[in-house]
């Protein structure tokens, strides 16, 4: 798909296909204000902005992508000495990203599947599932994919989980079905409501297990990262998978 592209997605429903929400210039404006601040997410926001200056300080002269980086408040607000690039798909979303004060950042409008060409970066990320709207499974680990070629040689991943309600917590990897081992869980498919009545349908959400068998082998280390629980959903933690010491020529043949 062409970076000027709108990202479609199927209703399942009717079939028909339908313009995602971030595309319109009303809901970019609206986003940070809607979910990066809100009194439900702002710790956690806070601690990935936080977590990202501990990079930095270990890794000075840091080179860093943000994949899908929507209004790039990440890249604006996170501290330490670094270059900075933002890649996402949406028009509206980047030029929020482009007005917002803060450090010097070059943003690319662009498919987050084919980043060759802008790194090689020490540090690649990627908050909020931005990889739950690409139109299949297979494109979603195209996303993968293309994070960890972007990723020089002894780099690093952080990249969020999506774990809709705690599914994969009761499901693991590989686990045997009721109707034997060659059937097990890859992802799951599922649709929520969002900003002022918005609709994001039929999102994509790889099993953990699934995403670090896809990604683990080509770095040296991982560990996962746990955000703050709200007080507001004791019963919700967030994670994310920091993949350390990429290694060199381990890029997806």
């Amino acid at each position: 798909m062409g970076p000027r592209s709108t990202l479609t997605q199927t209703d399942g429903h009717t079939g028909t296909m339908t313009t995602a929400p971030y595309e319109t210039a009303d809901y970019a404006a609206r986003y940070d204000e809607s979910y990066l601040f809100s009194g439900f997410n702002r710790d956690q926001t806070a601690y990935a902005v936080g977590l990202l200056g501990k990079i930095a300080r270990r890794r000075p002269g840091l080179r860093w992508l943000d994949a899908a980086c929507g209004t790039g408040y990440h890249l604006r607000a996170a501290p330490g000495r670094s270059s900075r690039t933002g890649v996402d798909r949406s028009a509206p979303m980047l030029d929020v990203a482009r007005a917002r004060p803060g450090r010097n950042v070059a943003f690319h409008l662009g498919d987050v599947r084919q980043l060759g060409g802008l790194g090689p970066f020490d540090l690649v990320t990627n908050f909020w599932y931005g990889y739950i709207h690409q139109p299949s499974l297979d494109a979603v680990l195209e996303f993968f994919d293309s994070m960890v070629e972007a990723v020089a040689p002894g780099g690093e991943l952080l990249m969020d989980i999506c774990n809709p309600a705690g599914t994969f917590d009761r499901v693991p990897w590989g686990a045997e079905s009721c109707y034997g081992p060659e059937l097990f869980s890859d992802a799951l498919i599922w649709s929520y409501r969002g900003l002022h009545g918005s609709e994001y349908r039929n999102c994509i959400a790889p099993h953990p297990g699934l995403i670090l068998d896809r990604v683990g082998p080509r770095f040296a280390s991982y560990r996962w990262r746990y955000y703050p629980i709200p007080d507001a959903a004791p019963e919700w933690q967030r994670r994310a998978l920091h993949l350390r010491g990429k290694i060199a020529g381990a890029n997806h043949a």
